[in-house]
């Protein structure tokens, strides 16, 4: 990087402790199969690299998950890196190596080919020469065949706030203080400027952008808008940039993605069916959906399946529910207005894997009598897979994710940052709360949960709150722990039980 270490980027506050299950090799796989596309195993060792992984939460989880992959992440905050390093030696992680390099720097690195390179967010809050570096990292380490996952702001849905972004940066190095306090100056600017009527807020989409600003976490709102190098992009840049490095692109991390109809009216996807050009086609649904973020997944020399053989791969695949059945909803808000989910179609589906882990195959025999395809089962499971209530089955309980998910539970007494427990079973993370985490703590130290639990808000100098209002009595917030107790024990426990944490 040229320049000072930081290069533009903030270093003052760490950022968020944050999962993201898009990054995990089972879903990657799952949004290759659906596009008939090849993918590296990953029942047999593979090599996996996080660049700018942040405090490394996902690396180690995935680490922790996947015993036969062997995990590299890299951030240039050494902050960060400490963080991760110290949650990787906790956990007795030995597949998993952490770098404080920059990408100039780990470009350098003595380091494996790998079958899977992903990059969370960053690629939007880095100049255009650290892309380019990480498109010669790309075209240098990825292995032919290898999966890309790149996640970043895009145009137009940034268009509307990129003028705010810009005010924000340019007013923090106007004022003095600590990162938070110049954050809190920067909107409390943008919130006059609305307040005295400034033309620019009477954008009709402005009003809602800023209200969801006061429910996100500082450290994100920090990274977001005072980053000196901030460029949302258009789709057709980001591909563009990526074929610079050979790759190919395949489609959406976001399983739902694949599915038009739950994100599109009529009108537009028959539209888009007249487009050819991928690339064009990408660009114009971007515009229909003003898209804010994309996930994209990208392959190094993709090559195709046939159809006969993605069937034959789905139907040996099993898939397990993920939520407790009664979270289950058919019907969602979406960019194409309220999309109720068919019930014939889906309660089916869902019944069946409440029972526990299926296979495919296993599903098409079962619900054959009632008309429902293997093509059918296949969508269903894809929406249902992206909406977080299933995934596909990859592995079983393990030594790795025992000891990780103890060090979470243990880490929830002084901290209830860390809300994420890996699943031998799915490969992936799994979100628990931290009253959850805490009731695991009581039954690791075989003690009472709720007086357990009690104890440490009380320690701590914590309240709950419920349905937005503070729980400020002990007797409302023993009755409210003695319900979240009972409830994590009849649907909750049994749950994490079935996907082997």
């Amino acid at each position: 990087m040229a320049g000072n270490w930081q290069d533009g980027y903030v270093t003052e506050i760490p950022y968020t402790q944050g999962f993201y299950h898009h990054l995990s090799p089972a879903n990657l796989i799952l949004c290759l199969l659906a596009k008939q596309v090849k993918f590296p195993p990953i029942d047999q060792p593979f090599t996996y690299c996080e660049l700018a992984c942040g405090q490394g939460l996902t690396t180690n989880l995935l680490a922790a998950a996947y015993p036969q992959g062997e995990f590299y992440g890299t951030d240039f905050n050494p902050t960060h890196i400490a963080q991760a390093q110290d949650l990787a030696r906790a956990a007795g992680l030995r597949n998993v190596t952490f770098s404080d390099q920059s990408f100039q720097e780990y470009l350098e690195a003595d380091l494996p080919p790998f079958d899977f390179i992903s990059l969370h967010g960053i690629y939007s809050w880095i100049s255009p020469e650290n892309r380019r570096v990480i498109q010669t990292f790309l075209q240098k380490y990825l292995k032919v065949g290898g999966v890309v996952y790149v996640s970043y702001n895009t145009l137009p849905g940034w268009g509307v706030m990129a003028p705010i972004q810009k005010l924000m940066q340019f007013y923090r190095g106007r004022v003095s203080g600590l990162a938070v306090e110049r954050l809190k100056m920067a909107l409390e600017l943008v919130e006059l400027l609305k307040t005295n009527q400034a033309v620019y807020f009477q954008h009709p989409w402005l009003a809602s952008r800023l209200e969801q600003l006061k429910a996100q976490d500082v450290h994100y709102l920090v990274h977001e808008f005072f980053n000196e190098h901030w460029h949302p992009l258009y789709v057709d840049e980001v591909m563009a940039e990526m074929g610079n490095a050979k790759l190919n692109y395949v489609g959406s991390a976001h399983l739902v993605d694949h599915v038009d109809a739950f994100n599109l009216p009529p009108a537009a996807i028959n539209h888009l069916v007249t487009l050819s050009d991928p690339m064009l086609r990408e660009l114009v649904r971007d515009f229909y959906l003003n898209a804010q973020f994309r996930r994209d997944v990208y392959v190094r020399g993709a090559v195709g399946m046939p159809g006969e053989t993605q069937a034959q791969i789905l139907q040996d695949m099993a898939f397990i529910l993920t939520v407790v059945p009664n979270l289950v909803k058919l019907e969602h808000q979406t960019t194409a207005g309220q999309v109720q989910l068919q019930a014939s179609l889906y309660q089916p589906v869902v019944d069946q894997l409440a029972q526990g882990a299926v296979t495919v195959a296993e599903l098409v025999a079962r619900l054959a009598p009632q008309g429902i395809t293997l093509q059918q089962i296949g969508q269903t499971l894809i929406v249902l897979t992206g909406l977080g209530y299933a995934h596909p089955v990859v592995g079983e309980s393990g030594l790795l994710t025992e000891r990780f998910n103890q060090v979470i539970v243990e880490r929830a007494e002084l901290a209830g940052d860390l809300q994420f427990l890996a699943s031998p079973v799915i490969g992936n993370g799994v979100k628990v709360s931290h009253l959850e985490l805490l009731f695991l703590l009581a039954e690791q130290r075989q003690q009472p949960p709720v007086e357990f639990v009690w104890q440490i808000l009380s320690r701590r100098g914590l309240q709950l709150t419920h349905e937005g209002k503070v729980l400020d009595t002990p007797e409302a917030t023993l009755a409210f722990l003695r319900e979240q107790a009972a409830q994590f024990t009849q649907q909750g426990r049994p749950l994490l039980q079935r996907l082997g944490i």
